[in-house]
């Protein structure tokens, strides 16, 4: 059994969440990510509601948006 952590980090609003409070890329732009405003407009307290008040299938079709934003930039990046 693992620990009550590894549990909530496999929910999709705890992943949601965290890509609303990090990018792991600094040049990111409104362009080139789906959750670009609500990470550069909302304060943690209010990306904590948007992640949790989405359905499940809201966040599923977030997460796929942004994965795929990712290995676009990661190619790009991959490309210098």
């Amino acid at each position: 059994m693992g620990s009550i952590h590894e549990n909530l980090s496999d929910k999709p609003s705890v992943k949601l969440f965290k890509h609303l409070v990090n990018c792991n890329f600094l040049s990111c732009t409104n362009k080139n990510c789906p959750i670009w405003e609500q990470r550069n407009c909302l304060s943690v307290e209010k990306k904590h509601a948007y992640a949790m008040r989405l359905s499940t299938g809201q966040i599923k079709r977030i997460l796929s948006q942004y994965n795929c934003s990712y290995e676009k930039r990661l190619s790009e990046l991959s490309q210098w």
